[in-house]
């Protein structure tokens, strides 16, 4: 993969290993251990032969350990630290959510955005992160705005940083609406009634009882991550589709009674055989086998349906994998909330494509709320244009509430 240079900030996307105090107890601990955690990684920087990252956390009080399952109270515990390019240090902030094991980091100057984000299993385990930096590759044009990604090595230690701390700092997302945020809706239907996104719930899955979504937002101050699942239940089988995004600001504009936000993100195309690959060394991974299929093993109603049970078999159908007959929907869940396809091709040093959205949020009752608007066309929602989407100012369907 080649290697971007600009006024000394390397382009990068990080897979990083993890450092776990107390004894590899997993972030949040044992109740009689230390809960606290580290993580450090190093990459090839421009200014240097090595660019390094620490993070941090205090210790995690024991309401915030880690759960099995997700609670609407969830605490975000501060995380903290630094990243060194060359000789210039960035501050590093993020958050972490002790019950999706989940956490996000980011810094910035003026023309550039650093944001890690990763996740661990139960056991504490890492299941992989990824950085990604998006640069301003012409520091004078403000339409040159590009995602790029680059591996790092893992460290095993705890990196001590120094350096000239960079005097170039910006602000971002604003302090108050770091941590976690949720949105969930349920419905009920059946043959012959409405559902979410239309359909009267009949056909081949008639009828559905209910249908649950559920929307969890991961901020930092240069960050947004979503993780998504939503379930179909006809009282027989569990339908679920799962998505995961992680995006990084790379504009935001106070507009007094709202923020517009302009995010990045690097886009991988895998082919099918590189899908296929992807999947199976998922598998691998988590100590199972699977059984490719080139076609569905049945004629499916809905383009986007994803997955009938969690599942050994997979095929390619619409630039997705969709699984069936694993009986755990977890396995599945990380391998869309690690985006473990993209840490494949970053593997095979696959060059991601740059895509911009833009998006609305309002923080109503006191920060307790957030509301968030899509900007749109009436034909899309993403662009390979910044200036494109710059210019976007309506909005798409209704305000998505999210709260604390």
């Amino acid at each position: 993969m080649k290697k971007i240079k600009i006024l000394g900030i390397i382009a990068l996307i990080a897979i990083i290993g993890f450092t776990m105090a107390g004894c590899g107890d997993p972030p949040g601990g044992d109740p009689g251990g230390d809960p606290g955690f580290s993580i450090s990684g190093s990459f090839t920087g421009s200014q240097s032969d090595l660019a390094q990252f620490n993070l941090t956390t205090a210790a995690v009080p024991a309401s915030s350990r880690i759960r099995t399952a997700r609670s609407v109270t969830t605490e975000s515990i501060t995380l903290s630290g630094e990243l060194v390019d060359g000789d210039i240090v960035f501050r590093l902030t993020g958050t972490y959510d002790a019950n999706a094991r989940t956490y996000t980091a980011s810094a910035a100057a003026s023309i550039v955005r650093y944001s890690i984000n990763g996740a661990f299993d139960e056991a504490g385990a890492s299941l992989g992160s990824i950085a990604t930096l998006t640069v301003r590759m012409n520091p004078s044009d403000p339409d040159s705005w590009h995602s790029i990604s680059y591996a790092v090595t893992m460290s095993d230690s705890i990196i001590p940083i120094s350096g000239d701390a960079n005097t170039d700092e910006v602000s971002g997302i604003p302090a108050f609406a770091y941590g976690v945020w949720i949105y969930d809706a349920e419905a009920s239907g059946g043959s012959g009634g409405e559902l979410p996104g239309g359909g009267d719930g009949g056909g081949e899955h008639a009828p559905v009882t209910t249908y649950t979504y559920e929307e969890t937002l991961l901020l930092s101050e240069w960050t947004i991550i979503s993780d998504q699942v939503d379930i179909w239940d006809d009282g027989e089988t569990s339908n679920r589709n799962f998505k995961s995004v992680k995006l990084t600001v790379a504009e935001i504009e106070d507009k007094g009674t709202h923020w517009d936000i302009i995010v990045a993100f690097p886009q991988y195309n895998p082919t099918k055989e590189q899908a296929f690959a992807a999947a199976a060394a998922f598998l691998q991974s988590r100590g199972l086998n699977g059984t490719q299929l080139d076609e569905s093993p049945k004629e499916r109603n809905y383009e986007w349906y994803l997955a009938q049970t969690t599942g050994t078999l997979y095929w390619w159908e619409d630039g997705f994998i969709h699984w069936l007959a694993f009986d755990n929907w977890d396995i599945i869940g990380q391998w869309y909330m690690t985006n473990y396809i993209d840490q494949y091709m970053i593997s095979i040093n696959a060059e991601p494509t740059s895509m911009f959205m833009k998006i609305k949020v309002t923080f109503e009752m006191s920060n307790t709320v957030m509301l968030l608007d899509y900007y749109a066309t009436e034909f899309e929602m993403f662009s390979l244009d910044i200036s494109t989407v710059r210019d976007w100012n309506t909005s798409i369907g209704d305000s998505i509430q999210f709260i604390r």
